[in-house]
């Protein structure tokens, strides 16, 4: 978390606290704990770790927040491949796909639910968000995540409504994009704009029809 000295706005310490929370793994030894038992890396500066999940133990790689309509701020962890047990599904195996928790209370970071890859060997690193309110004809209350699936026969991009944390549910794919990683939305008009990584200098926009 930003200490009151360091400058920037209210939303931008609670933001940092929240991705802080969820994300935040010492890198190194730890050189103290505080009174929750939470270690410190030395590398911090005007920031300190407020709390800590595990993400199932999968290896994460770009985290992102957002404030949901209800006020509650939700972290997504796209992973890296593998494969862990998902004590959220009573232990049932899971290939590493993009986690969701709950960061509203920074010191209490809850996992809620984990939408894993759809083939074995896919990784899904990439996590971007956006409201429903900010999409042609969206719902005011929903929230759709889109997140790539690089490798294996399902390259390419999903989109998934996340309104409810608990219980995300598929609502559009596009497959057979090679070597998918990097995407952005751009909500109004509603495109996908990704970029395929053995031609970095090139983008492709893909139009697609994601309201909720």
């Amino acid at each position: 978390m930003l200490t009151p000295g360091s400058g920037g706005s209210p939303a931008k310490h609670a933001l940092s606290a929240a991705v802080l929370s969820a994300f935040a793994i010492a890198a190194g030894s730890a050189i103290a704990d505080d009174h929750r038992g939470i270690s410190q890396s030395g590398e911090q500066k005007d920031m300190r770790r407020v709390g800590h999940v595990d993400l199932q133990g999968r290896p994460a790689y770009q985290p992102n927040v957002i404030v949901y309509p209800d006020g509650r701020t939700i972290a997504f962890a796209g992973t890296h491949g593998g494969s862990k047990p998902n004590p959220l599904k009573g232990g049932v195996v899971e290939q590493n796909g993009t986690m969701i928790i709950d960061v509203t209370n920074p010191e209490r970071p809850v996992e809620k639910s984990h939408i894993p890859v759809p083939v074995a060997g896919s990784q899904a690193q990439m996590a971007r968000m956006c409201l429903g309110s900010d999409l042609p004809g969206g719902r005011s209350d929903g929230v759709i995540l889109l997140r790539n699936i690089q490798g294996s026969s399902a390259s390419g991009y999903e989109i998934w409504d996340v309104t409810n944390v608990s219980d995300p549910r598929p609502v559009a794919a596009l497959r057979g994009i090679r070597s998918t990683h990097k995407d952005w939305w751009n909500a109004r008009p509603v495109l996908l704009i990704c970029r395929e990584q053995e031609h970095s200098s090139a983008l492709a926009h893909k139009p697609v029809d994601a309201r909720l």
